[in-house]
């Protein structure tokens, strides 16, 4: 079976980058509390789970997983899209520009999942050359890497939609995680 690593996008330490605003919080403190969620869900299929410190910044978490996580492994970083565009919505994933066919099913299933379960637009899959930065850190932890989009922070709509079903999106991720991993 595949071992697999959640990290919270960003960082719920003060003073650092916390991402994206969000209502009455921050992208890296719910980052935090929703890789919880999907990582107790997993747990409770009786799978181990190693996720990143609470406190740890992208950079960190990369250096700490490049360590122990290879080949058929799962690395997958929860967080949430912003944009000063109030009407974008969806879900999103990114994977490495030279992506396996394990990352980009695993991608488009967790988009999947969270589109039909929140009711937002599916967005899909993209590699990492189309995400605002061009290039993610992430991508270089050398097994199965995705970025996770879950939704727009920025968006009222989309935040409402979350926030009201986050335990039952936590869930259902697991369980798309959850069958994704026997080799």
């Amino acid at each position: 079976m595949r071992r697999i690593a959640l990290s919270a996008g960003h960082t719920n330490s003060q003073g650092l980058d916390n991402g994206a605003p969000a209502p009455g919080t921050t992208e890296g403190k719910e980052a935090v509390i929703f890789r919880d969620i999907i990582k107790n869900a997993l747990n409770a299929q009786h799978v181990k789970v190693s996720v990143d410190p609470n406190n740890s910044v992208t950079g960190d978490t990369v250096r700490l997983f490049r360590k122990y996580f290879f080949g058929p492994d799962v690395c997958i970083d929860i967080h949430f899209n912003s944009s000063t565009n109030k009407e974008a919505t969806g879900v999103e994933a990114f994977v490495p520009d030279i992506a396996s066919g394990y990352e980009k099913d695993l991608a488009y299933e967790l988009c999947y999942t969270v589109a039909t379960c929140l009711g937002i637009r599916n967005r899909g899959w993209q590699p990492e050359s189309k995400s605002a930065r061009r290039k993610l850190f992430w991508m270089t932890i050398p097994c199965e890497t995705i970025l996770l989009e879950v939704c727009f922070a920025s968006n009222p709509d989309d935040w409402v939609k979350y926030s009201a079903n986050k335990y039952l999106l936590g869930q259902r991720l697991a369980d798309t995680i959850y069958s994704y991993l026997p080799l």
